[in-house]
């Protein structure tokens, strides 16, 4: 972002692509309790950077795609997390003081995880098929079953570890390991 915000800057052009291969290797968390931990400094360091390079949203430097794929990727990122657990919220409370029916509500998250589930498998056809980097059908298959697990308890989780981070955030705690 900060290569991007120069050269739109000094009136350069450039090109940003996608390479599908991989360029570096992450090492994941390799317990719950240290991804529950690394997962509010990311939120908190996303929201860092993007209010940072905020101009880059809405500069005449700025080529308009930039700007549109920026903003869609603060409502997609930043917001998305927010509002999905303000939602949350307003449907547990709803059906504990039943203003809310339970079977609804159910309903209602069923369907959430109805489209996100749709939403993954896209994803991981356009994986599979579109680059062709599982050959086996019990990798294919492990994939469209971490699409079941993200959507249907994970995806809560990491709603709740996103208002942890939006919470750093606005009191300004450090990034802390």
């Amino acid at each position: 972002m900060r290569l991007s915000r120069h050269l739109s800057a000094a009136g350069q052009s450039y090109r940003v692509e996608f390479v599908p291969d991989d360029i570096v290797e992450v090492a994941a968390p390799s317990t719950v309790s240290a991804f529950r931990r690394q997962r509010p400094r990311r939120f908190q360091g996303l929201i860092q950077t993007l209010w940072t390079h905020r101009s880059l949203i809405a500069t005449r430097q700025n080529r308009c795609l930039d700007s549109v794929v920026l903003f869609a990727f603060v409502l997609a990122e930043v917001l998305g997390p927010l509002i999905r657990g303000v939602g949350y919220l307003i449907i547990v409370v709803g059906v504990v003081i039943g203003l809310i029916n339970p079977w609804f509500a159910v309903t209602y998250f069923g369907l959430i995880v109805c489209v996100g589930l749709i939403l993954s498998w896209l994803g991981v056809y356009r994986e599979v098929w579109g680059h062709q980097r599982y050959e086996t059908p019990d990798k294919v298959l492990s994939l469209f079953g971490s699409g079941i697990v993200e959507n249907v308890g994970f995806r809560q989780w990491k709603t709740l570890i996103a208002w942890q981070g939006f919470y750093r955030y606005i009191l300004r705690e450090p990034q802390v390991s």
